[in-house]
């Protein structure tokens, strides 16, 4: 029998999308955003995982592959591509364009640890498929020492607690080598998206809409506080999460904010169809939206007679006023757009068949 689909995290993950491409416009609030959005994602990922010990390995790492792995390796190569084709875009790059550093830069991209400055945003998807993949075989081994489910799940938190805490070890070093710091940091937040799965099937709190509101109310003052207590971003990208009471609070606020909404939006046809969509398309959009900000990018650069070379400006070309709702309109719409002619042309290539 098929799994029906979770409309809610749909609408969460395109809540989500929405703040990522926002933040990177640099629109207001991205301070606040960068408090909870990748960290949220993970959760997510965690919550969908189930409570399963005993798994096909194999095919598990064969899905892994096909959503992630295949996914990260094709968004590098193309913008690899593109950085040959159109050397503007890629002023501050440091590849060379010679047979041996395009060869270097392939190797890097199948071994994930490709990414130019268009494709950044695919370090989500390289370190998505090793947090899985840790974590699987994490329980697989926890269950066959374990017979107890309790002592089980409780083996494993403890597992993720001390990767929280090797993430901050590796933050106060200042070292992220292979992104071992993000890593560890995002294994954290990933089993605790599956500590709120496990905990949501007993807990009524989401039916009671007044104590949910409440308790929202709360968070969202949670995370402005936090703001107030550091200057400091989170970017799990560099592993910068200041320490771990300030991002798993950051992560847990986050949660119950991005939760209550896309509660509140799932009550409405059109907010619900509009936020799932995005949800549902929330991985072209992660990929493609830097490519789409050059975009406004070169407009800029015509507007205010700059260099063309401020095209490769990265995220944005920095000039005040509203110019970040331009980003945010081309970096959600651009990536659906192209998207939808890919979807159709396949469609009509299967049809010739």
């Amino acid at each position: 029998m098929k799994k029906r689909r979770d409309i809610t995290i749909d609408v969460m993950k395109g809540i989500l999308i929405l703040l990522v491409v926002l933040a990177h416009a640099q629109g207001p609030g991205h301070r606040w955003i960068y408090l909870f959005h990748m960290a949220v994602f993970f959760m997510i990922s965690g919550y969908l995982f189930g409570d399963h010990y005993e798994i096909n390995v194999t095919q598990f790492i064969k899905r892994k592959i096909m959503s992630l792995y295949l996914p990260y390796v094709a968004c590098n190569m193309l913008y690899l591509v593109w950085f040959l084709c159109t050397p503007v875009f890629f002023e501050r790059e440091m590849c060379q364009r010679t047979v041996s550093g395009l060869l270097y830069e392939i190797i890097k991209i199948f071994l994930f640890r490709g990414r130019c400055s268009m494709s950044g945003a695919t370090w989500f998807l390289a370190v998505l498929f090793v947090v899985n993949v840790l974590y699987v075989f994490v329980r697989i081994a926890i269950g066959k020492m374990i017979q107890s489910e309790k002592k089980r799940y409780l083996l494993i938190t403890l597992s993720a607690i001390a990767s929280l805490v090797v993430g901050y070890i590796f933050y106060v070093l200042d070292i992220n080598v292979f992104q071992v710091g993000t890593i560890c940091s995002s294994y954290s937040a990933f089993h605790l998206g599956n500590i709120v799965r496990k905990t949501a099937v007993n807990n009524k709190l989401e039916q009671n809409k007044h104590h949910y509101t409440g308790l929202a109310i709360l968070a969202g003052g949670g995370t402005l506080i936090l703001l107030k207590v550091s200057d400091i971003e989170i970017r799990l990208i560099t592993n910068t999460i200041i320490n771990p009471i300030y991002y798993s609070l950051g992560m847990i606020f986050g949660w119950i904010i991005v939760r209550y909404a896309a509660i509140f939006l799932d009550k409405y046809r059109f907010s619900r169809n509009t936020f799932s969509y995005l949800g549902r398309h929330s991985l072209i959009i992660l990929c493609a939206h830097f490519a789409a900000f050059r975009i406004v990018a070169a407009i800029q650069c015509v507007y205010f007679n700059l260099p063309m070379s401020n095209v490769s400006s990265f995220p944005v070309v920095k000039v005040e006023g509203l110019w970040w709702l331009a980003y945010l309109a081309v970096g959600i719409g651009i990536p659906l757009l192209f998207n939808h002619l890919f979807m159709a042309i396949k469609e009509r290539i299967l049809k010739l068949e």
